[in-house]
């Protein structure tokens, strides 16, 4: 099988872990490298706060390849950490990761924070983004809060803002989007009266799971929620007041330390901690997104903009994507930034054994440096649901290479390679930012290449081709364009 069909055969699988939190981090990972011989990988982190940390990844039978991988991802995530943490990284003691090669040696989980031998045990598989949720435990934990839920949603409210900051590791939006799904689903419960046990216990049912993943949705969603209606700055601020107390605070002593930041915090915590419902105010309502902009109901609320229309000021760009890419002000049209594009075209086709008929006929691609743009003329069109159509993305020759899929009636989704032979090893992950608009024999996709590379790349050298369910490929000689990317 040629490489790209080992590529989006797994286009599949990954699609079907859209819908709910616990299956995203089921993949293989991401940020494939040649395996050292070293049992142990060992680096150093500069902070924010001028403190230098020491890393070691040590391989407990996941294998060199994926402890290499979460020890990067790691000295990436740990400074945005310290900033969404708002204090300082409180532990006496440097950060270590060991990986093991089954989800048993990490109670059942795909990892946790143990306190007590003071390391992240982490299965091979974990997704980047889970880890930065593990790794934010180092912060939040039993010396912060006695209660489970206060713990865990500052966690995930501080890998989500990593996420913000560093969307190559992972994409806020789609991981929300997950926790919300995991509200409908689940069981309601008070945060403040029950939390998951762990390890799981004999017996742990389908029903538990989605009680749990509620539980663990709703805490997070809280922070979220918090921090759209409070401010960013004031939720640091009151967390960073709780890290100077001398003892662990509960649920009354946490929301004292909001109320003192901004005092209509008092109108957020009753309804979704000490009551099993959600009050109107905090409905996960608040947490959609219904006009697919990138910004939640109340972010929408808090910036201004209108909740029903994905581009308020009508000039071009997404409500979500100015605020969180372009970094410029939603409610004011901004000129367009100068762009670059390319074209080519495969007059002939790639037919092979008459498999397809939707050859390809023109690719063309084009950036502001801030979003990538893509767009495929086909012969036969995009109306085959066993047809998926990729991009192959190399970042300047070799230093990233991104591969981009979707199809009829698939979400899109992302891989990054950086160049590994084994491409089973891949994690797919799905992207929110990554919009696909199909128009009869005309496909258009638009993504953030912050989204695809850690890069600031100059050029990017692209491919297009479609394969079937299955394997069966098409385009593996189709021509390839390169973008001069602005800057």
């Amino acid at each position: 099988m040629s490489r790209r069909a080992r590529v989006t055969s797994r286009g599949p699988i990954a699609l079907a872990a859209l819908v709910a939190i616990s299956w995203l981090a089921r993949f293989s990972p991401i940020d494939a490298r040649p395996e050292p011989a070293s049992p142990d990988t060992e680096l150093s982190v500069e902070m924010p706060s001028g403190k230098k940390l020491g890393l070691l990844a040590s391989d407990r039978g996941g294998g060199a390849f994926d402890r290499d991988r979460l020890a990067r991802a790691a000295v990436v995530a740990l400074p945005e950490l310290e900033r969404a943490a708002g204090f300082p990284y409180p532990r006496d003691f440097d950060v270590a990761i060991r990986v093991h090669a089954a989800k048993s040696d990490c109670g059942g989980e795909v990892g946790f924070y143990d306190s007590r031998e003071k390391c992240i045990h982490a299965w091979r598989g974990i997704a980047s983004w889970l880890l930065v949720h593990e790794l934010a435990h180092a912060w939040f934990l039993e010396k912060f809060s006695s209660e489970r839920w206060i713990v865990e949603g500052l966690a995930h409210h501080a890998a989500l803002r990593v996420l913000r900051s560093r969307p190559d590791l992972g994409d806020e939006a789609w991981v929300r989007k997950g926790f919300v799904a995991s509200l409908d689903a689940g069981e309601d419960v008070p945060l403040s009266s029950w939390s998951p046990p762990f390890p799981f216990p004999p017996g742990w049912s389908e029903a538990d799971e989605r009680k749990k993943n509620a539980f663990y949705g709703k805490a997070a969603l809280f922070f979220d929620l918090a921090s759209a209606k409070l401010g960013e700055a004031a939720l640091a601020r009151a967390n960073a007041r709780v890290a100077a107390l001398a003892s662990p605070v509960d649920a009354a002593a946490y929301q004292n330390a909001l109320e003192k930041e901004n005092a209509s915090a008092a109108s957020l915590v009753p309804g979704w901690i000490r009551k099993g419902s959600y009050a109107e105010a905090c409905s996960p309502r608040a947490l959609r997104d219904d006009d697919g902009d990138g910004l939640t109901a109340a972010e929408e609320a808090a910036l201004g903009t209108d909740p029903g229309k994905a581009d308020t000021d009508g000039d071009g760009r997404l409500d979500g994507d100015e605020v969180f890419f372009y970094r410029s002000d939603p409610l004011t049209k901004d000129a367009p930034l100068p762009e670059t594009s390319a074209e080519v075209t495969d007059a002939e086709g790639d037919a092979k054994d008459g498999v397809l008929e939707a050859d390809l006929l023109v690719v063309r691609a084009r950036s502001d440096g801030v979003l990538l743009g893509l767009e495929v003329e086909t012969k036969g069109g995009f109306e085959r649901e066993d047809v998926f159509w990729s991009f192959s993305i190399d970042v300047d020759s070799g230093q990233d290479e991104v591969i981009l899929g979707f199809g009829r009636k698939h979400d899109p989704w992302i891989g990054r390679t950086k160049g590994d032979p084994d491409l089973s090893r891949v994690e797919w992950r799905g992207v929110s930012a990554f919009r696909v608009a199909i128009d009869g024999k005309r496909a258009r996709v638009s993504v953030p290449i912050a989204a695809l590379t850690s890069q600031s790349p100059k050029h990017l050298k692209i491919v297009a081709y479609s394969t079937i369910k299955g394997g069966a490929e098409r385009g593996d000689d189709a021509p390839a364009l390169v973008l001069d990317v602005k800057r």
